[in-house]
Parts: structure tokens; sequence; C-alpha cells
């Protein structure tokens, strides 16, 4: 199975203390590859992990008995942060309905495990360390299924979250899609003023191998079979913020084309972690320093 390490520098003067974080998306209930990234993160014995969304493929997937026990293992000696996806809120195949809450059953599971916070409110914040905060927005299920103009983003995105100024402040969320405008983080948008690392998933990359990325920004497939994509990877950067749109652990979720079609196909491509350096330093900067793949048998 193959992965690839995803490395990067972010410097900040809000930052007193070098910390490493990881950030994995879209697992999509694909427990194989859980538990490569377990591998991983015991190795390298890292002590955050950040997952902005699409833990799982719906709430009631046969495998998700298996992810809570790989998340049990991690929670071990890792601290665990988790923000809703659409597909953290969809039901079952068939219905394709959402809105889950807490009070569904593998969400008590999950967030009664050690050092597991599961951000279910559409605007959360919690405390990293005393420098250093974790902030969660999520998109009602609606939004997903695309009857909404991108305009109307403004409505969720424009709220009264509370944040320190004087902390850094990351911020996990699902889609990146309506965060960008003209190439750039939004900045009228008021949850995004106070953030300094901004970490998403959802796009699967455009489904667009590395070798043939570029400053673009633009894929291949998105979701929704959207066509040559925006805001499909990478990163972006202004004066005093970052935001990263991670590759995804797996590409092709089974709910898009049905389980024996959807492993094929993911097969062909890497699943991405993302290795953050947090670094304290006089100005904002962050940048993609290295880049690893590896194999690993299971």
């Amino acid at each position: 199975m193959k992965f690839v390490i995803n490395e990067y520098n972010l410097s900040n003067p809000k930052i007193k203390h070098k910390i490493d974080i990881i950030c994995i998306s879209d697992i999509h209930s694909n427990v194989k590859k859980l538990k490569m990234i377990k591998n991983f993160i015991n190795i390298n014995k890292i002590k955050i992990l950040l997952i902005p969304g699409d833990l799982v493929d719906t709430v009631y997937d046969k495998r998700n008995d298996e992810i809570l026990k790989v998340m049990e293992d991690i929670s071990k000696n890792t601290t665990i942060y988790i923000s809703k996806g659409n597909h953290d809120m969809i039901k079952n195949r068939k219905q394709k309905d959402g809105n889950i809450t807490l009070e569904n059953k593998f969400y008590k599971k999950l967030s009664s495990l050690k050092n597991v916070k599961v951000f279910n409110h559409e605007v959360d914040s919690v405390s990293l360390t005393d420098n250093i905060s974790i902030n969660s927005f999520t998109l009602p299920f609606e939004w997903y299924l695309y009857k909404e103009k991108i305009s109307n983003f403004e409505k969720y995105y424009n709220n009264n979250l509370k944040t320190d100024k004087n902390k850094f402040n990351i911020l996990l969320t699902h889609t990146p899609v309506p965060l960008i405008k003209n190439n750039m983080i939004r900045q009228d948008l008021d949850l995004l003023r106070d953030m300094n690392l901004i970490l998403c998933g959802h796009m699967h990359a455009g489904l667009k191998p590395i070798c043939f990325r570029n400053n673009t920004h633009r894929g291949f497939i998105g979701p929704c079979l959207a066509i040559f994509p925006k805001t499909a990877y990478g990163f972006y950067n202004n004066n005093t913020a970052s935001l990263l749109i991670s590759g995804g652990v797996t590409k092709i979720s089974h709910l898009s084309l049905g389980k024996k079609v959807t492993q094929f196909f993911d097969n062909m491509f890497a699943s991405e972690i993302e290795l953050i350096h947090l670094n304290p330093y006089k100005k904002h900067s962050f940048e993609l320093s290295k880049r690893i793949i590896k194999k690993e048998r299971l």
C-alpha cells in the first residue's frame, strides 16, 4: 500500500514552542488505511491528530466497529480532534440523508474514547495549549446537496465565534470551496479573520496524481463528478494565515460507486498524510518542505 507524507513547516509569532501535528481527511471507513496511519503515528510519536471530516463513509457502515478499535488504539498516546464532513452525517447508502448528532450510537462511542474530541456543534472551540486553540466549523448537511449557491455561504460563516486573537488559532472545516476567492483566503468572512491555519479536505485532491499537480490548484474530478474543480489541493497563504487542503486518505469512497469498483480505482492513488511542524518565529510563513513516498504491507 502506497502512502505519501507531505511535510510542511509553519512559522508564526503566536507559537511559543515547537509542536508537530498530523492532519488526515476523508478516511471513509477504510480500516486498512487507518491502521497504516496508526503505525506512522506510533513510529513518529505524534501527539496531535486533526481530522477535518469524513472519518466514516456513513455512520452505519459495517466497518465502523473496526474504525472505533483503531481510533481507540491511536488515542492511547495521541489526542484526536475531529470535525464532521458530509459523509459523517449520512445514515446509509439508500437514504443519503443526514445531520446525524452525537446521540447516534457510533458518535457516542467515538466521543467516549480517551483523548478524542468530536466537534458536533456548528461552531466550536477548545484549547490545545495555553497559546494554541482548535476551532471547528460544520456546515449543515443540506448544503452538500448542492442546492444552495456559494454566495449563500456568508450566512453560515459570519457568526459570533469568540476567538482569542493572541492565540494561534487552527480551524477544522471540511470543504475549502467557500473559503477561497480570487485565489486568496477570504477575509470578508468573520470566522476566518482570526484563524492562522485552516485545514480542509473533501476534494480528494481532485483525483489528480501528485506528478500532475501545480500551483493552479485545479483538479480533474471533484465531488458530485464536478469537472476540473478549483481549490482541489495544495495550500494558500496570506500575511497571517494559511489554508491547507488535505489530499485525503481514501480517494474514492464505497458510497460513490460501490465497493468493488471504488476499491479498484482507490488503489491507483496513494493515501496522503499532512505532517505539519509548528515553529515560533517573528513572521508567518507556511511551505512544503519535502514529500516522501512510502510503501507499507498490512
